[in-house]
C-alpha cells in the first residue's frame, strides 16, 4: 500500500495485489471487499497472466490458468459494479510476463480484448 502526502491531500491506493487466482493467498472477491473495507480509495487486483514460450514450461503454480482470462475478468467487473462509488474505485489490472520469443505475440493478443483492463507497468524479462 502507498501513501501519498504531498503536494495534497493523502490518497491510499494499493494497485500490485494478487488473489488465489494467481499465487495470493485469499479470493478475489475478498480482497477486493477487504481494500475497500481499510479505506483504500483505488485498489487494482494483478494476478499473474503468464504465456510460457515453451511448451514444457509450467507457470499455473503462481499463475492463472489462461483459459480463464474471461473468467477472471468478468468476476472482477461484477465486484466493479457493486463496490465502485464516490470513495473507491476498483481497477482491473493483470501482471503480465515478457518473454523475449514471445512478447510480440502475447501483447498483440491483449491488445485486442474488447473490455479495458489496466497492465501495470511492471515488466518481468526472462531469458532463457
Amino acid at each position: 500500500m502507498m501513501k501519498l502526502t504531498y503536494p495534497g491531500p493523502s490518497f491510499l491506493v494499493s494497485y500490485h495485489n494478487h488473489s488465489n487466482w494467481s499465487d495470493g493467498a485469499a479470493s478475489l472477491e475478498t480482497v477486493c471487499r477487504e481494500a475497500k473495507k481499510i479505506g483504500l480509495k483505488e485498489f487494482g487486483l494483478s494476478d499473474h497472466y503468464v504465456v510460457p514460450p515453451k511448451e514444457n514450461m509450467n507457470s499455473e503454480e503462481w499463475s492463472m490458468r489462461l483459459d480463464r482470462l474471461d473468467e477472471y475478468i468478468a468476476a472482477l467487473q461484477t465486484m466493479k459494479k457493486e463496490l465502485d462509488d464516490d470513495s473507491f474505485t476498483l481497477r482491473i489490472g493483470l501482471e503480465v510476463d515478457f518473454f523475449f520469443e514471445n512478447a510480440d505475440s502475447v501483447l498483440k493478443n491483449l491488445m485486442q480484448l474488447k473490455w479495458q483492463i489496466l497492465l501495470l507497468e511492471h515488466l518481468n524479462i526472462h531469458m532463457l
